[in-house]
């Protein structure tokens, strides 16, 4: 029989399917290890949060507690080197485990908590759905998709709550623990299962489109919606009315509307109904003293033994 693959947080799962304490501090380590040998991504330990929630860093207000670097000039220092990530992780044996990102490795962010869920959906809703691609679980119910990129994808914010992580960021690896909970693989797309994905085309001029317009997306309409940018400002306005309520044709009738005051040149009735069609297939947000629900998208949390 074959031994069973090392595939990081699989050890983190079992303590917690078991209900028993266990020193996951090799487990860390070994993720660590795992992340450097086998898919060869430059590395930094991060600060990690005691039973408390705690930040190890020391700031009693830490925002980011168990998320950030250890080390200040971590974008230089970020490294491969099994050598030097075992003397790292002997010396901070509790530590997170980030990644440094660049060099065609990205990442999309989804922060549920603040509406990147439903931007995304709006956005696959216009063009097409993300492929399968290695995907992280974060702490606070969000998800990391992996992906590679051409080396000039810019770090962005593309809608509340949804940011492309590029260059110069660094996102957290499972299995961290953040004040917010655990990470995790997400057992339908696991690092050891899958190859990155290339970022889905549809994504790349939106980038650049962000870094040359920062901030437009969550700020009002402009008087002039140039080619390039109807759909997603139409799609946003979409989202925006489906998840107020709005059915299909009081949807379409409002893009009509902007579409004809603002867009130059405006677009077709058939894109307008395409959009509004589109976005009309989601529900409409919950009331507003309804619970939060888990991700609509294919998130799995899994917190069972690791059934490989």
């Amino acid at each position: 029989m074959n031994p069973p693959r090392p595939v990081p947080g699989a050890a983190v799962q079992r303590v917690v399917a078991g209900g028993y304490e266990k020193d996951t501090t090799a487990t860390l380590a070994q993720a660590a290890a795992w992340y450097v040998v086998q898919r060869g991504w430059p590395l930094i330990p991060l600060h990690w949060v005691d039973d408390a929630g705690h930040c190890s860093c020391g700031h009693p207000s830490c925002r980011s507690a168990g998320k950030h670097p250890i080390l200040a000039d971590w974008p230089r220092r970020a490294t491969r080197d099994p050598a030097t990530i075992a003397a790292w992780w002997q010396r901070w044996p509790l530590a997170n485990v980030g990644v440094a990102l660049g060099g065609g490795h990205v990442v999309l962010d989804v922060d549920p908590r603040h509406g990147g869920d439903e931007a995304l959906a709006d956005l696959e809703a216009t063009h097409e759905p993300l492929p399968p691609t290695p995907t992280g679980l974060t702490g606070g119910g969000g998800a990391h998709y992996h992906f590679i990129a051409p080396p000039d994808v810019p770090t962005v914010t593309l809608a509340p709550g949804l940011e492309l992580k590029a260059a110069g960021a660094q996102v957290v690896l499972p299995p961290s623990r953040s004040a917010a909970g655990r990470y995790f693989w997400d057992t339908g797309a696991h690092i050891a299962d899958l190859p990155l994905a290339p970022l889905p085309d549809w994504l790349l001029p939106l980038a650049h489109q962000a870094r040359r317009h920062p901030g437009q997306s969550s700020k009002e309409l402009p008087p002039t919606i140039g080619e390039g940018e109807r759909n997603r400002w139409l799609t946003s306005l979409a989202g925006t009315l489906r998840r107020r309520g709005c059915t299909e044709p009081e949807i379409l009738a409002c893009l009509r509307i902007l579409n004809a005051s603002r867009c130059r040149p405006p677009l077709d009735e058939r894109e307008l109904a395409k959009i509004a069609r589109s976005v009309a297939r989601y529900a409409p947000a919950r009331p507003p003293d309804a619970p939060v629900p888990r991700s609509r998208r294919r998130i799995i949390r899994l917190e069972v033994a690791d059934a490989r």
